[in-house]
């Protein structure tokens, strides 16, 4: 067989519109498409080719990933507590990250545009990112988030990205907080690639620098990074007088000279308060927009063209080395402008021609393409089916003619214009927002059917049994039996929207871990809505299987979320030495238990001779903390002899041996570890779940 097909896939191609695409105004970049195109509508016989081709195309991905990842990056370092955090909060007018933190709290930030609002931490372990799963308020969260991760996980964070949209300055700049790098050496592991990898470093210094090591940093970013550009920035300008300013400037300048491309004394903590009120911040801003950026625009333009090459020069070297295999399918069929030499690029095909494949399924001509020509029976005998049905509009069947040939293997999601969990958030917003319907509709016909449908016969009888369940429940939401369906559901959906959520949960085999991940970081507020839809989806005779076993899994967690949710409404002892009973171990147990012993210690002061509240303060507390506390027994009115006498009734005779200021805390320890515990609970019949009421509606 010859390659005449490359060249007519390539010209169908040219004339397409290429907006999806990040830098779709690069010729490489819309090259890099077309490849990706073609090498998506071939199908090899051979195995051992298939594998090859899938492997570039899964580059090919990898590639478009990295150019709409392309930016500018601003580094900001120095000396630790030189001010790098407010210099970026400066620049973005608001207090978005945290300052005066600890040294050992301190965490690497990246704030980067985009088109949501969201806050991700990368780890050091190289284990699957954390996602927030819903969009942060305002700064104001994002501050307090970031210094509460940095408190309770610094040690294992290798970065937090927040991503902030419609900021101009962030259009296509991303800004890097490092910690300074004269603390630890954990920290110089992880900035110090990312100050060698800076398109512009800011190193900032204190109004007594530039100290040997500013100087030295900036020497070594010089010779290892010589096309790029470094600024030199002296922070604490507001200590000084205005008369004072253009001297200490002076002076700064002749100390760095030609180690830095510009020096300015600034006052980032003003312009914070009012923008443009500092006059070196101002300069520092102007200098920025007007002579740094713009220089690295073009740079910008050029490393998606170098990246877009390299795959292409891959696919045009495969396809000189394969040509000549024999395809899957040797006649295409013709739908909406497009040559479909598979299943799935018929289904890929629909969104262009629907009128077109109205009368494909209309006249038999698609059932007998994929029974004759690709040797697909099980689908072709599904489309038989789904014809058969007459309860069903052609628009509808249409949209369960895509669902019949797009199913199975993982499907490539590009990152580019949305990413998954952003696609799973409009799931979850369709059943109210009609305009987050009309997305997914279109993101699905358009953009999301990427995958490689090379799945053999046996694959597919599998995966068309998930469909039909979920065909089934479809038609019996449209058919409103209520008696079969929660009454929530028909009340508040429609087709569409449960035909877009049921192709959602579909498209990534992921999905039911993802589900695990996100309801076990405790989203509270979408919780309950998550486990009703699954609840419905989980339906033995109508629902995947799947769903049903993970909402086994999910009861108990369900339980103790909302037993939390009612700890935190009470703010009790009760209430808390309650959820301690139930869940003695757990994501939540260590902040119950601090808010536990704060309560118990404000009882403690007001009533310090009771005994019962000691012990009950106690078995709240770890060991190490009980012995930290035996230090503030004098707090609470009592000496270490009444304590012990106390102690030796409630628990009898202590070990022989004198008290004494050393051994005090062990002694104490000892005496109350194993009998000053909160009692396990008599819990008798079944735990109420606070989902029930969807299952008796």
């Amino acid at each position: 067989m010859g390659t005449h097909w490359v060249e007519r896939l390539f010209k169908t191609r040219a004339d397409e519109e290429y907006g999806d695409l990040p830098f779709s105004d690069n010729v490489q970049v819309r090259r890099l498409a077309d490849a990706e195109r073609l090498l998506k509508s071939l199908r090899f016989a051979d195995p051992g080719v298939e594998t090859e081709r899938q492997t570039l195309l899964d580059e090919i991905c990898r590639t478009f990933r990295r150019i709409s990842e392309i930016q500018v990056t601003v580094v900001v370092a120095g000396d630790w507590n030189a001010g790098k955090s407010t210099l970026i909060n400066a620049f973005l007018g608001e207090h978005w990250l945290p300052v005066n933190v600890t040294r050992e709290t301190v965490t690497i930030n990246r704030i980067v545009g985009g088109p949501y609002r969201r806050i991700r931490v990368l780890f050091l372990d190289g284990r699957a990112p954390w996602q927030l799963p819903h969009d942060y308020p305002n700064a104001d969260f994002v501050h307090s988030k970031i210094k509460e991760l940095g408190e309770q996980h610094r040690d294992v964070i290798e970065r937090i990205d927040v991503f902030y949209p419609d900021h101009s300055f962030l259009k296509w700049v991303a800004l890097i907080d490092t910690p300074g790098l004269d603390f630890s050496t954990i920290d110089d592991r992880v900035s110090q690639p990312l100050i060698d990898d800076a398109d512009v470093l800011l190193w900032v210094m204190h109004l007594e620098g530039p100290r040997q090591l500013d100087l030295t940093a900036l020497r070594a970013f010089r010779r290892g990074n010589p096309g790029n550009r470094v600024l030199a920035v002296v922070n604490y300008a507001d200590l000084l007088d205005d008369d004072e300013r253009a001297e200490v400037l002076a002076d700064k300048k002749e100390k760095i000279g030609d180690d830095a491309d510009a020096v300015f004394l600034v006052s980032a903590k003003n312009d914070l308060k009012t923008r443009d009120s500092d006059p070196g911040f101002r300069e520092l801003r102007t200098y920025l927009n007007e002579h740094i950026l713009p220089s690295y625009g073009e740079v910008r333009h050029r490393r998606p063209s170098l990246l877009a090459r390299e795959r292409i020069e891959q696919v045009a070297a495969f396809i000189d080395q394969f040509g000549d295999r024999t395809l899957k399918s040797h006649i295409p069929y013709r739908l909406g402008g497009e040559d479909c030499w598979t299943a799935y690029d018929l289904a890929y095909a629909v969104a262009g021609g629907w009128e077109d494949a109205l009368a494909g399924l209309g006249d038999g001509r698609i059932t007998a393409w994929l029974r004759t020509d690709i040797g697909e029976e099980i689908l072709a005998d599904a489309v038989d089916r789904l014809m058969e049905n007459g309860a069903l509009t052609p628009d509808e069947r249409v949209i369960y003619l895509q669902t019949i040939l797009a199913p199975g293997k993982p499907l490539t999601w590009r990152g580019i214009e949305i990413n998954r969990s952003d696609l799973f958030d409009l799931a979850r917003r369709a059943r109210h927002d009609k305009s987050a319907m009309n997305i997914i509709r279109e993101i699905y016909r358009n953009r999301v059917l990427l995958m490689c449908s090379e799945a053999g016969n046996s694959d597919y009888a599998a995966i068309q049994r998930g469909w039909e369940c979920a065909v089934t429940l479809c038609e019996k939401i449209q058919r409103r039996k209520r008696h079969c369906i929660p009454r929530w559901v028909t009340d508040n959906s429609n087709l569409d929207r449960i035909v877009a959520r049921l192709l959602l949960f579909q498209l990534d085999v992921e999905l039911l871990e993802e589900m695990r991940t996100t309801l076990g970081q405790g989203d509270y507020p979408k919780l309950q809505s998550t486990v009703r839809w699954y609840r419905c989806l989980g339906d033995p005779e109508n629902g995947p299987p799947e769903i049903a076993a993970l909402l086994m899994e999910l009861a108990p967690l369900a339980r103790r979320d909302a037993c939390w949710c009612k700890t935190q409404e009470l703010r009790t002892v009760a209430a808390y030495e309650d959820f301690l009973r139930r869940y003695p171990k757990g994501p939540f147990s260590k902040s119950i238990r601090e808010e536990l012993s704060a309560l118990l210690r404000k009882e403690l002061l007001q009533d310090r001779d009771n005994p019962g509240l000691r012990c009950r303060y106690l078995a709240v507390r770890t060991r190490e903390q009980r012995i930290q506390d035996a230090g503030m027994y004098t707090v609470f009115g009592f000496t270490w002899n009444d304590e012990l006498t106390r102690l030796s009734s409630k628990y009898g005779p202590l070990p022989p041996g004198d008290l004494t200021e050393e051994n005090a805390s062990e002694r104490l320890l000892g005496a109350c570890c194993d009998g000053a515990r909160v009692p396990e609970p008599e819990i008798t019949g079944p735990v109420q779940s606070p989902f029930s009421d969807v299952a008796t509606q």
